[in-house]
């Protein structure tokens, strides 16, 4: 089957570099959910235990100073 890892998870980073008013440990968590999935709609088949297995994973948060007012 074309794309078939052996059942291994395909890896790969993407930064981000985020200002929100939202505390910050929710709102790599709320990009990560919405990035995971193409869809707000639930899908037939789409399980929870689908949906948490391919989930994005936040690994690493760098907080850095607020940018200067333009």
């Amino acid at each position: 089957m074309p794309g078939n890892n052996g059942g291994q998870r395909a890896e790969f980073t993407a930064r981000y570099f985020v200002e929100s008013p939202d505390p910050l440990p929710k709102v790599p968590d709320i990009i990560a959910g919405e990035q995971s999935s193409g869809t707000f709609l639930e899908l037939p088949g789409e399980t929870s235990e689908l949906k948490q297995r391919a989930r994005a994973r936040v690994t690493r948060i760098d907080p850095q100073a607020p940018a200067a007012p333009a």
